[in-house]
């Protein structure tokens, strides 16, 4: 029996997107003089562009699953690593949104053809408004299938969304992928054991936080931050213990808690000491999008002291001193 052009289009195109999958972080870690331990989450795309490709013919749905959780964590990668690489990573992502298209289009159906078709012609419609019409190569693949991502770019308070629910979605379409290889554990049984994952999420904030006294990560160790992150590995694990039971709502608790948990982790401290100076960012991730953002100090000298202050949008001011690398002041007054 021959094999439908459908098919073969969508092996193409899922093998095309592992592959772009592999490629980025090869050409990021060729161009940077540091590598970055994130590009290994790139083999999470990798992985599941494999299991579509391998399954597609013999199970579509479970096959289209595959493809959407790769597509989602190909798109929050490409955009977390597309600050110094996007000319590399916004069009290997797109690849992989074409190749989750294909895996949904086999076999062909008229509305997933009427869908395709007006997913395409809304990202023409988002990619002309965003760049006024000056589109160029490579990114014209990125900026017409990546639309539901970038359209929350022209939103600063959104702009890290697309990043930290992408991998969210994509472990929970994961999840629901493989149901039938997870535990079928019993209610009090998962309840336990999400309470545990919690608690060593906890745990292990804490321990990084006071293994780095030249950062305010032992500062920013407050209740509602704590409480944000046991919340969110509570729900991760318990999602994952319930897919066979609940898939929706165990999806839903996944998605959630692992947003929670990749902004918690990419997050960077809001002050880090130096010996001649200090680094910033917007502030701990519990306080929310900052808005606009501006950063005073001084100091130095043969002191080794430097002072200065951290002013959001949102009304925050973050006051610091650092004595040579060591993080001596840090306050937070919220207005």
């Amino acid at each position: 029996m021959a094999t439908p052009p459908s098919l073969r289009i969508a092996r193409l195109l899922l093998f095309a997107a592992a592959a772009c999958a592999f490629a980025v972080p090869v050409f990021i870690g060729a161009r940077a003089a540091f590598v970055s331990p994130v590009l290994l989450l790139f083999g999470a795309p990798i992985a599941l562009f494999v299991a579509a490709h391998q399954t597609i013919a013999s199970d579509s749905m479970r096959a289209r699953t595959f493809a959407l959780a790769g597509a989602s964590a190909m798109t929050a990668l490409a955009i977390l690593t597309g600050f110094g690489a996007g000319d590399v990573s916004f069009p290997a992502a797109g690849i992989g949104i074409l190749a989750a298209w294909s895996a949904w289009l086999h076999p062909p159906r008229r509305k997933v053809v009427v869908l395709f078709v007006a997913y395409v012609a809304v990202g023409l419609v988002v990619a002309a408004f965003r760049t006024r019409g000056f589109v160029l190569a490579p990114f014209i693949v990125g900026d017409v299938l990546l639309w539901p991502a970038t359209l929350l770019f022209l939103s600063p308070a959104l702009f890290g969304l697309p990043i930290f629910a992408g991998l969210g979605i994509a472990l929970a379409l994961g999840a629901y992928a493989f149901r039938q290889a997870l535990p079928l554990s019993r209610p009090a049984v998962a309840l336990a054991a999400a309470a545990a994952a919690g608690a060593l999420a906890i745990g292990v904030v804490v321990a990084l936080a006071f293994a780095s006294p030249n950062s305010s990560a032992r500062f920013e160790l407050v209740p509602a931050g704590l409480a944000g992150t046991f919340a969110a590995a509570f729900a991760s694990v318990l999602g994952l213990l319930a897919m066979r039971r609940s898939p929706l709502l165990a999806g839903l608790g996944i998605a959630a808690g692992t947003t929670i948990l990749t902004l918690a982790s990419l997050s960077p401290a809001s002050v880090s000491c130096e010996q001649h100076g200090y680094s910033t960012s917007s502030g701990p991730w519990w306080l929310g999008p900052p808005g606009s953002m501006s950063t005073s100090g001084g100091g130095g000298g043969s002191s080794g002291t430097f002072g200065g202050a951290i002013v959001r949008g949102d009304g925050t001011t973050i006051r610091f001193t650092c004595n040579g690398s060591t993080l001596s002041e840090f306050v937070i007054e919220q207005h």
